[in-house]
């Protein structure tokens, strides 16, 4: 479980968020909504370790998470989390497979046991016979399967996801969320997804709001 616990952050003097508390279990969907600037994602940075927060301290399955130092800290969250953003930050010059497998490559793995497992993902994530295509051309929906199947490489414990589906149409969102839904059921993952889109809130299993810096159960 990840377990963030009375944090709060601020920008100058302009306090965005306050003892703000939030777990994200196995096997589970959280959701958070709100207006922007209002804090969720700069939370979820946080939850994934990409922002320290002012107060307040990030559990990892028990663990401190900014107790950690040195390569342990790199470990815990690269191998522990896996992000999907708005935008899938995929490399126009890497083949699909080369961008699924980018995090077998930065952790060390084999050119032939990062091609394997790239190839795995795509399968599971529908995106059979694309390994060998490029980047161009592909539809907004493929884009973020792919940043999904990269997210999953290193077969995390927790996925967070910021506004993953706010670019794409009803029938890509819905595929979209369906998987993650999948993946989390298949692999028992904690999932944190950020987002304006109404279409995938009946997907999650707690819903929060942030109001005024507070974070609200729906």
């Amino acid at each position: 479980m990840i377990s963030i616990a009375g944090v709060a952050k601020a920008y100058e003097k302009h306090v965005l968020f306050a003892d703000v508390s939030l777990d994200i279990e196995p096997g589970s969907i959280v959701g958070i909504k709100g207006f922007s600037g209002s804090g969720k994602t700069t939370l979820l940075h946080i939850a994934g370790g990409l922002e320290a927060p002012d107060v307040g301290k990030i559990f990892i399955d028990g663990c401190e998470a900014h107790s950690v130092i040195g390569r342990e800290k790199e470990v815990l969250w690269r191998e522990t989390i896996g992000f999907v953003f708005q935008d899938a930050w995929l490399i126009p010059e890497f083949l699909v497979w080369e961008n699924v497998a980018l995090k077998g490559f930065a952790a060390g793995w084999s050119l032939n046991d990062s091609r394997n497992r790239a190839l795995e993902l795509l399968v599971y994530l529908d995106l059979s016979g694309f390994a060998d295509r490029t980047i161009q051309g592909l539809s907004g929906g493929e884009k973020q399967r792919i940043a999904l199947a990269r997210a999953l490489f290193l077969q995390p414990k927790y996925l967070l996801a910021d506004e993953p589906t706010s670019a794409l149409d009803d029938r890509a969102a819905q595929q979209f969320i369906l998987l993650v839904q999948q993946a989390v059921a298949d692999y028992n993952l904690g999932a944190l997804i950020v987002s304006h889109d109404q279409r995938v809130y009946e997907y999650m299993h707690k819903i929060y709001y942030f109001l005024d810096g507070q974070l609200r159960l729906v």
